[in-house]
């Protein structure tokens, strides 16, 4: 699922239509192959609780080798901490993502097997009009700023050893 380069990038423009369509709507969605068959799962995330059931769900379903792979989308910030910055890391997290200094809100997709994980993620940026756009998609090489759901896919597995 989602193994190619074509199938992610087909993926990405389907996000693109997502966001145009559904503005400020669009909830966490994830796409996976459940049981053999295509499905799709939205899973509204209004507090940590709810973010931490759904990771515990997924890691489930891939201990118990019921999905081969997923494709989840979600909105999130990303801070940029310049190497002058005399804020910490953690001197950030604290602040609510809104007062973060160099911060955007940005559309995360996160392909995922048991062989490779791939982050893309585009800037949301909006017309003169007000509308919800995205920005020119980027494939981050480094998977460790993917959060709670960065490493799951080794983490559900080795839970399982």
């Amino acid at each position: 699922m989602f193994t190619t380069e074509e199938e992610r990038k087909k993926h990405l423009s389907c996000t693109n239509r997502m966001v145009e369509e559904f503005q400020d709507e669009l909830l966490p969605t994830l796409f996976t192959d459940l049981d053999g068959k295509p499905s799709v799962l939205i899973v509204p995330f209004p507090d940590s609780e709810t973010k931490d059931g759904a990771k515990a769900f997924l890691m489930k379903l891939i201990r118990e080798k019921r999905i081969t792979g997923f494709c989840f989308i979600c909105e999130s910030y990303m801070t940029k901490i310049p190497q002058t910055s005399k804020m910490t890391p953690e001197d950030i997290i604290d602040l609510p993502p809104k007062e973060r200094p160099d911060t955007n809100e940005i559309i995360m997709v996160q392909f995922c097997n048991a062989k490779e994980t791939y982050f893309y993620i585009a800037n949301i940026e909006k017309t003169a009009e007000g509308k919800r756009t995205l920005g020119e998609w980027e494939h981050m090489k480094d998977c460790s700023m993917g959060g709670r759901f960065g490493n799951i896919w080794s983490d559900a597995i080795s839970i399982c050893n």
